[in-house]
């Protein structure tokens, strides 16, 4: 218990819940206090309007106690996922040698991987996916290039490789730092493309979920509280404050269920980009042979024999001029 009493979330967020169940009390018990008749509005949509506010509300605060005490609990998906995530992060020693293995191993196998999986759909041999530019846009008939024999490929074809092409360049993945913290379905994607798309996907099962969630309840108190002003027409204001209080009190537990519900399904999301992480640890310890490259003096190496070969390019001009 005192656990959960020291998670500032919980216990703002139970507040909140209970702050809400005030406002359901005394609304329904003194309607004066939120009386929207006043500026013209009907009595009907008043009711509306407040429970529309409750379900909201309810959601959206239980939303955050449920995944802050899902959390807590060692025996859910995201606990259990988290201690994986730091058992293997604690086999890696050099944070450094890693990075760079994302980016050179993991990342680029996963944009071959995209790259042949676009050929695929396309109906093309992924060997022309290696082609220039230039070679490509001959293939609308059989080619010999570089001693390869290549069949014709239609128009479609052919522009949907260059556009396969561009676009797999220009993809941008996740930095390096994503695979060592869990701050930051899709079976058919690799870790890159996962963990690329993790931002959009939370937000969009969010959107989708708390939206389908509050419609629901909403329209379930909606059709409780018409029922409600058909039986207490002729009531008296006591039966009619008790069936205004159970209306609200029927959209603030249902509201309340739901939200529940979404913050744990968001924690088994997150437990899921969490194992896609350790399952980039383990690929990367399971790598005896990388070896650790010293990228300054690639790009020297490189940039001296552009030099070179300007050079030569340059006598050959020159020889050619004298003759």
């Amino acid at each position: 218990m005192k656990k959960i009493l020291d998670n500032k979330k919980i216990v703002l967020g139970v507040l909140s819940m209970l702050l809400i169940l005030a406002i359901v009390i005394v609304s329904s018990f003194f309607p004066f206090v939120l009386d929207f008749s006043r500026v013209g509005t009907d009595e009907f949509i008043t009711d509306q309007m407040i429970i529309m506010a409750i379900t909201i509300a309810a959601t959206v605060g239980m939303m955050f106690i449920a995944q802050s005490s899902n959390a807590q609990n060692p025996l859910s998906e995201i606990a259990k996922a988290k201690v994986k995530f730091m058992a293997s992060l604690d086999k890696i020693t050099n944070h450094t040698i890693f990075f760079q293995w994302i980016k050179r191993v993991l990342q680029e196998r996963d944009r071959k991987d995209i790259a042949e999986k676009g050929m695929l759909r396309i109906g093309v041999p992924f060997e022309v996916y290696s082609l220039q530019e230039s070679e490509i846009l001959t293939l609308n008939e059989p080619q010999k290039i570089n001693g390869v024999f290549y069949k014709a490929l239609t128009e479609k074809q052919i522009k949907a490789v260059l556009n396969l092409k561009k676009r797999v360049a220009n993809i941008k993945f996740v930095s390096p730092n994503y695979y060592t913290s869990f701050k930051s379905l899709m079976i058919d994607k690799n870790l890159s493309e996962i963990a690329s798309s993790e931002n959009k996907k939370k937000i969009t099962i969010v959107l989708f979920e708390l939206t389908f969630k509050i419609i629901v309840s909403f329209i379930g108190a909606a059709i409780f509280i018409s029922l409600v002003r058909d039986l207490t027409q002729d009531g008296g204001f006591t039966a009619q404050a008790f069936m205004r209080f159970l209306s609200r009190m029927f959209a603030y537990t249902t509201s309340s269920f739901l939200g529940y519900m979404l913050g744990c399904k968001m924690n088994d999301l997150d437990a899921f980009y969490i194992s896609k992480r350790v399952e980039a640890h383990t690929l990367y310890l399971e790598d005896k042979d990388y070896k650790y490259v010293d990228e300054a003096k690639l790009e020297y190496i490189e940039r001296v024999k552009k030099e070179q070969l300007l050079l030569m390019n340059n006598e050959n001009m020159s020889g050619d001029g004298i003759q």
